[in-house]
């Protein structure tokens, strides 16, 4: 699936992912996106007033919380 594609799932409308819950306060509006056909990718991003940021994409069998944990 093309790289567009999916970001344009994300796009329209950009609040469709779940929440990621964190009790880290950084994370705070985190939400998260499984690519269709490839559900084990997550993309993770926020959601801002003009534009989306994603801030990581990983393999769902990776260790989530330590990942999201060394965000900025």
């Amino acid at each position: 699936m093309e790289l567009r594609v999916i970001l344009g799932s994300i796009a329209l409308p950009p609040g469709a992912g779940p929440e990621y819950l964190s009790k880290n306060p950084r994370l705070k509006g985190l939400r998260k996106w499984s690519v269709n056909g490839h559900r084990q990718y997550l993309i993770f991003y926020l959601v801002g007033p003009d534009a989306i940021k994603i801030l990581r994409v990983t393999h769902g069998s990776r260790d989530i919380p330590a990942i999201l944990g060394r965000l900025p």
